[in-house]
């Protein structure tokens, strides 16, 4: 008999531990992905967001993943005071032939056209909600929990910070393949300034698309790789620090995975189009990148 009560004792343990372990790993991911809240109360046009919404009507359906709308780049300047503006010109497409256009793209635009398909009245996903002023968060008031801002906020940076690079896209009207893509790729997201981000790295929950798996950044492209994240740190005294792999002095060599660091996959070296970064450099300012190998 004691035995047999040891036995299921241990049982209903080891059971209580698994339930426990799989609670913890569920509720880690789950923490990984923002709200992605409605929030059409802070948008531009309330009732016109709310009926988008209603209506589940998708915003994007070619050159998803560019910056700008569609294949279209962006209809005015969004103009963010002293620290910069998106101008028409900024977003320019440039026309390739006749069915094809060139547009800048970056992380934060693909992530953006992702989380737009997934939540169609997100920010800056459709007209009636372009929360203008809570792009930056200068002043830590912008709702975080909103569908889409961090990652048009990461979008809007990357392109003021020239992290982006150039991708021919087809034009024709619905002509991004939004298959769903196996292809998993992690990044992070700013929650204010450009400089600030949230604690950990994520791939947000966004499924990518066959349109969006085939965009990835050439050798030689500079992409995020915030303070948040170990790995983008270099070890050295000043006011800038780099680290490379290869090609570079040797002082900086010898500082490349030094402590234990994996600068080749550091911040969102996932979007290279080689998987790796060749480079990380980091400045007092806070201007933090890693440059695609």
């Amino acid at each position: 008999t004691t035995t047999t009560t040891t036995t299921t004792t241990t049982m209903h343990q080891s059971r209580s531990f698994l339930l426990f372990v799989v609670v913890t790993v569920f509720s880690a991911f789950v923490s990984a992905i923002p709200p992605n809240e409605e929030c059409c109360d802070r948008a531009n046009d309330e009732n016109a967001c709310l009926a988008h919404t209603a209506n589940g009507l998708l915003s994007f359906d070619n050159c998803v993943g560019g910056l700008g709308v569609d294949c279209e780049g962006v209809q005015r300047n969004i103009n963010f005071g002293a620290v910069g503006t998106i101008t028409v010109d900024l977003v320019k497409p440039v026309p390739i032939g006749s069915d094809k256009v060139r547009l800048k793209t970056a992380v934060g635009s693909i992530l953006h056209d992702l989380c737009c398909i997934e939540h169609p009245q997100g920010a800056f996903c459709h007209s009636s909600n372009y929360p203008i002023d809570e792009t930056l968060n200068l002043f830590g008031n912008a709702d975080n929990d909103c569908a889409c801002i961090m990652e048009w906020r990461k979008a809007a940076w990357n392109l003021l910070r020239g992290r982006f690079w150039y991708h021919d896209f087809e034009k024709a009207a619905g002509s991004s393949d939004l298959t769903a893509d196996s292809l998993v790729r992690e990044s992070w997201l700013p929650t204010g300034s450009g400089t600030n981000y949230l604690g950990f790295k994520s791939d947000w929950g966004l499924e990518e698309t066959v349109a969006t798996s085939q965009l990835c950044a050439p050798r030689g492209t500079q992409l995020d790789c915030p303070s948040e994240d170990n790995n983008c740190k270099v070890p050295c005294f000043g006011t800038s620090c780099k680290a490379c792999a290869s090609g570079c002095s040797r002082r900086h060599r010898k500082r490349w995975q030094k402590n234990g660091r994996d600068h080749a996959n550091a911040g969102d070296s996932d979007y290279c189009c080689s998987g790796e970064f060749k480079e990380v450099y980091w400045h007092i300012s806070g201007t933090r990148y890693g440059t695609c190998a």
